[in-house]
């Protein structure tokens, strides 16, 4: 009975030590993959953090004026270019509401896109500056959901204030033309030079 026991005890010696070079060799392995895991996702970590710099280097340096909205229209990023052409500091541009910014009724602004469309394109809104200056833009919106709600939009725009600065221009001069046009003492017109069609004549030619 004493051999019986000895060999039994031997035979679970011999187990456990079978057992225990087995956890190791799983300990092992089980380290040398988290080691593994540790590294690829470092890497992963450095270049989602290289991209995010280039990108914020990017959208800093963009001559475009960028702004990011949360769903309350509170202002959540600006660019320099933002910064320059609407005036404000960095310390005030926490506290700054699209509908500070915004000429014209702003209550709705978000609600302006259809249902979960993630794009808006040929969008145009007229800015004020801190001190009052009116900026035209033209641009997209790229709309932001989480759960099938919306939580914020992020817009890229040109400044087209000179071009509607030129258009109301030749707006005016050509107000003024016609005003003189059609005020004039001596008659006036004009006609097609193919068909002779008078096409406009002054209020003294049709006297």
């Amino acid at each position: 009975e004493i051999k019986s026991i000895e060999q039994q005890l031997s035979l679970i010696d011999h187990l456990i030590i079978l057992t225990t070079v087995f956890i190791l060799i799983l300990i092992g392995a089980l380290g040398f993959l988290i080691g593994k895991t540790i590294k690829i996702m470092k890497g992963i970590n450095s270049q989602l953090s290289e991209s995010e710099s280039k990108y914020r280097k990017l959208t800093e340096q963009a001559n475009e004026i960028i702004g990011k909205f949360n769903a309350d229209g509170n202002l959540v990023f600006a660019n320099d270019s933002f910064k320059k052409k609407l005036e404000y500091s960095d310390d005030e541009l926490s506290s700054l509401f699209i509908s500070d910014i915004l000429v014209g009724n702003s209550s709705t602004i978000n609600k302006l896109h259809p249902q979960f469309k993630e794009i808006i394109t040929n969008v145009k809104r007229v800015l004020k500056s801190k001190s009052g200056k009116r900026i035209y833009i033209e641009g997209t919106v790229f709309l932001e959901y989480s759960n099938e709600k919306f939580i914020g939009s992020m817009g890229f725009f040109n400044d087209v204030t000179e071009k509607k600065q030129l258009e109301k221009s030749i707006i005016a001069s050509e107000e003024k033309f016609r005003q003189l046009f059609n005020l004039a003492p001596m008659p006036m017109w004009l006609f097609n030079s193919k068909t002779y069609q008078f096409t406009q004549v002054n209020k003294a030619a049709i006297t």
